[in-house]
């Protein structure tokens, strides 16, 4: 999916905001009383929820005609942390930017890595000992 980046950095905004206030004003609380931390999560979504709700943010307005439905899936997304915006982002394996006056067709290497010297790590005797071979 590909989303608005204005409307996804706002987004991103009330992920951190909505994570350190629970993190900061309800996890002591749970911690301290010795309640299950299970339902941190859903009062992370609902704080993201006010959140997305008084700011109107609608992360999936491409793809959601109903706005109610939009906004709820953006807090959901909002509350539930980075691992889940992360899942819902597409990655580019490779990300390519012309220099000016470069006039040659882009090629992805398949081999990965920075094109420094090929490192092998080798054990010798058991010992541990890492060396570069080169």
């Amino acid at each position: 999916m590909e989303f608005d980046l204005a409307v996804l950095g706002v987004v991103i905004g009330f992920m951190v905001l909505a994570n350190r206030l629970v993190a900061a004003l309800v996890t002591p609380l749970f911690e301290r009383y010795g309640w299950d931390h299970f339902a941190l999560m859903y009062i992370a979504w609902a704080i993201a929820g006010v959140f997305v709700w008084l700011s109107g943010v609608n992360l999936f307005t491409a793809y959601i005609p109903d706005v109610l439905i939009g906004k709820i899936l953006t807090a959901v997304v909002a509350g539930g942390g980075s691992n889940l915006l992360h899942d819902l982002v597409d990655r580019p394996a490779e990300i390519w930017v012309p220099l000016e006056g470069d006039d040659e067709e882009f090629e992805p290497s398949v081999e990965g890595g920075s094109g420094n010297e090929e490192f092998e790590p080798s054990v010798e005797g058991g010992s541990g000992n890492v060396e570069a071979k080169g």
